[in-house]
């Protein structure tokens, strides 16, 4: 990336609003009052559930209305606190960290740094990426119709305006170094659904779980040089260094198990790659992760063509 381009991705980071755990609303009583006046107890009962229901639609949907004619608030906290999630508006250049995603055993404060930047760290990281990466999904309404135009997170500004901020020879570079990853997400098939990942379609997020990771590994390296020497172990773990427990904790963030119901879905319609892609490949990509557990070039996590971007 060139000069320019650094700088006005830096000028984008720095614009960034990050809304964390909740709404800052519910704190203003007076506030609350006014939004759900016309939502009272009386209208609710085991007899009229369907009517209060109802009203509610209703209210929501007036609200959404009434919001149009606003100017776009980007402080707003958009979405429920109580889900395990985060999420990216291009449109809006925010990132959203629900407070759930801030409890056991996705984050503790008791729990060592290396495992809270290795999970936790890495999910926020994601969100951040997606605002440098090739392809987001913007849905508008208009009339009775619903249509999906599809941008890059780098063509949006930083305050989330459709601008294209990156010169002609950062953009090749990118798309160079895109192509990479999606040659390599396209190798990686699943025999007991005779599929493989559709390189092309997860790009995005494949983009951002690199790069999220990465972006968790150096904060946490930021961290130690910070406190000018290491954490305590890890109970248990005392065998493992903490970039390795760092590592671990990253494949945790991704742990599950799936039927091969479940797998050919993912494979054939998510935009995401299946959960252990999205931990193995990563991993492959980091020259750190072989470093700390000393891959040799033999081990079928060592690669020698690494995909980078961010």
């Amino acid at each position: 990336m060139d000069d320019k381009s650094k700088l006005l991705a830096i000028r984008k980071v720095d614009n960034l609003i990050a809304s964390i755990a909740y709404s800052r609303l519910i704190l203003n009583d007076t506030i609350l009052e006014q939004m759900y006046c016309v939502l009272t107890s009386q209208d609710y009962g085991e007899d009229n559930f369907f009517q209060f229901f109802s009203k509610v639609v209703s209210f929501r949907t007036s609200h959404r209305f009434r919001s149009l004619k606003l100017l776009h608030d980007r402080t707003e906290f958009r979405g429920p606190s109580t889900i395990v999630n985060a999420w990216y508006k291009a449109d809006l250049n925010t990132i959203t960290l629900p407070a759930a995603i801030f409890t056991a055993p996705i984050f503790d404060a008791t729990f060592p740094m290396a495992v809270n930047y290795g999970f936790v760290g890495a999910l926020i990281g994601h969100e951040l990426i997606h605002g440098f990466d090739n392809q987001v999904c913007v849905t508008r309404a208009h009339v009775s119709v619903m249509f999906t135009v599809r941008f890059q997170g780098v063509q949006f500004f930083e305050n989330g305006l459709l601008h294209s901020w990156m010169s002609e020879q950062s953009q090749a570079n990118f798309d160079r170094l895109a192509e990479c990853m999606v040659e390599q997400y396209s190798q990686v098939c699943y025999a007991q659904v005779n599929r493989c990942v559709s390189g092309n379609r997860t790009l995005a997020e494949n983009i951002a779980d690199n790069g999220g990771m990465n972006v968790a590994y150096r904060a946490y390296q930021t961290y130690i040089y910070g406190r000018g020497a290491d954490e305590a172990p890890l109970p248990g773990f005392e065998n493992y260094t903490l970039e390795q427990v760092f590592f671990m904790a990253y494949g945790k963030l991704w742990c599950m198990s799936s039927t091969s119901r479940n797998l050919l879905d993912t494979l054939q319609f998510d935009t995401h790659s299946p959960n252990v892609a999205r931990v193995n490949e990563v991993l492959k990509n980091s020259p750190a992760f072989q470093k700390a557990f000393g891959c040799s070039t033999e081990n079928k996590m060592h690669t020698d063509r690494i995909c980078e971007i961010w």
